[in-house]
């Protein structure tokens, strides 16, 4: 089957980020960040978190940077936008994530937190040879620093699809990794160069490519976001998976669920109805056991009930493992940008809002046109 396209439009989609800090503690490939480092104000933070509640009916907002652990006033910034009625995260590449920090942030409000560790960084506790194993053994210790305070820890890393290998290590790694439920891909693209129209789209985005490697791991996709200049071609793609867990702690079974009927048929009403869909959905054990069902009794995979069964009559924990693709920005043949449309990540420029990974090119003073 083929993916559900996701029925975010204008002001329905239900996320943006807070750029608040420029500046890093860490040296990643193909950051798109490239202004001098700075600190954003607390009142300026304030006013674009306005913004974005003007032009988005926003459920969750992301605090990025730069490192935004290196804001002085990070705690302050998290309680703003709890205290809003929103969902705080935070994109950290964790090296000062510690109990301490987790305990503040917990207490401010923050929802969840992903980290960006990988191999190829520059960074204090990761060798120059480190594998994707010794980078998700740091995550691992993240995220149960951050679970043990009631925040959830998300995996980030950017790949190359160029670069088959490496991105099958670091899938195999995320599907070993217990303490940790998503993993966020991004595709590699050299921000460096895009000013000099040196990124184009003619040999594909890399999300056809990536989804090809990612079935290798059983996963279908099963949702999407199209382009601005082609609504047609997959950017955005998430795919979701369920791990029974037995009392050891082992894996027992994984269940993957891609798009039924009557979930296209959901998503049909959202869109003809503009409900906003939300875009993260907490389901405990038994709600995520009736989804798993309702979804092979509509047109999933059969095989799933089987799942379902064991882990009610073994009395086995549920955990999802969930995955998303995403492609950043390029050139279409006609020389525009081409990016996400809608863009999740969008952030407040100016008076509007720009893909956070365009917000320092000549592009987002032109309108990403």
């Amino acid at each position: 089957m083929k993916p559900i396209r996701l029925p975010w439009r204008g002001k329905d989609v239900p996320s943006a980020i807070i750029d608040v800090v420029r500046g890093c503690n860490c040296v990643c490939k193909a950051c798109f960040n490239r202004r001098p480092p700075s600190v954003k104000p607390l009142e300026e933070i304030r006013t674009e978190l306005s913004a974005l509640r003007r032009l988005r009916n926003v459920v969750t907002v992301g605090i990025s940077g730069g490192e935004p652990l290196l804001h002085p006033q990070i705690a302050e910034i998290v309680r703003l936008v709890h205290d809003e009625g929103l969902s705080p995260s935070l994109l950290t590449n964790g090296i000062l994530w510690n109990e301490s920090a987790a305990r503040e942030l917990a207490g401010a409000g923050l929802d969840f937190v992903m980290f960006h560790v990988q191999p190829g960084q520059k960074r204090p506790e990761l060798p120059a040879d480190a594998t994707a194993d010794d980078a998700f053994s740091i995550i691992e210790s993240k995220c149960a620093i951050a679970n043990a305070c009631g925040i959830e820890g998300v995996a980030v890393a950017t790949v190359n699809v160029r670069r088959r290998a490496e991105a099958d290590s670091i899938l195999e790694a995320f599907l070993r990794c217990e303490g940790c439920q998503y993993l966020w891909l991004t595709l590699e693209r050299d921000m460096r160069t895009f000013d000099e129209g040196c990124e184009r789209a003619s040999a594909g985005n890399g999300v056809q490519e990536m989804s090809s490697l990612v079935a290798k791991h059983g996963w279908r996709p099963f949702a999407g976001i199209g382009g601005v200049r082609n609504s047609r071609k997959w950017r955005w793609m998430t795919y979701h998976g369920f791990e029974r867990v037995g009392a050891d702690g082992r894996t027992t079974g994984f269940a993957v669920v891609p798009p039924s009927l009557l979930e296209r048929a959901v998503f049909a009403v959202f869109r003809m109805f503009r409900i906003q869909l939300p875009y993260r959905v907490r389901a405990g054990k038994w709600g995520t056991l009736a989804r798993i069902a309702l979804n092979a009794l509509s047109g999933g995979p059969l095989r799933n009930l089987a799942f379902v069964f064991a882990a009610i009559f073994r009395r086995e924990r549920v955990r999802p493992k969930h995955l998303v693709v995403e492609a950043l920005p390029e050139f279409s043949e006609d020389g525009k940008v081409e990016h996400c449309d809608p863009c999740v990540d969008a952030t407040v420029y100016g008076d509007r809002l720009v893909p956070a990974c365009l917000v320092d090119t000549e592009f987002a003073k032109r309108g990403c046109e």
